[in-house]
């Protein structure tokens, strides 16, 4: 399985694999970083499972169902549910990666801001 993250302001993509990208959210709360949690995107994520439905009824049946999971979101950053990495945590995020030995590629990836955290 990969991770897919996606820059909200560049829309670039960066893939890695679970492992890697596990590891540098462990690697980065070991050295300190204090996550902020990520966004839950609601309407993002409810257009994303309706994609394929031009149905109203459908759109709202699905967007309540999301409503009530997201006002139990817990902000993790492990989950693939088009979660949104905020631009200050992503500053603090990469610092925190840095001289790690964490890909160079993904932490450049992280520094240029907010990105989601693609579902599958």
């Amino acid at each position: 399985m990969a991770y897919h993250l996606l820059n909200i302001e560049t829309s670039e993509y960066y893939y890695c694999d679970d492992r890697e990208w596990i590891e540098a959210v462990r690697i980065a709360e070991e050295n300190d970083w204090g996550p902020d949690g990520t966004f839950f995107d609601i309407i993002y994520e409810t257009n994303d499972q309706c994609f394929d439905s031009d149905e109203t009824g459908h759109w709202m049946f699905v967007f309540i169902s999301l409503k009530n999971e997201s006002e139990e979101w817990d902000g993790n950053y492990i989950e693939k549910r088009n979660q949104v990495v905020q631009y200050e945590d992503t500053i603090y995020l990469a610092m925190s990666l840095d001289g790690t030995g964490v890909s160079t590629e993904l932490i450049e990836f992280i520094r240029k801001g907010s990105f989601r955290i693609c579902s599958e």
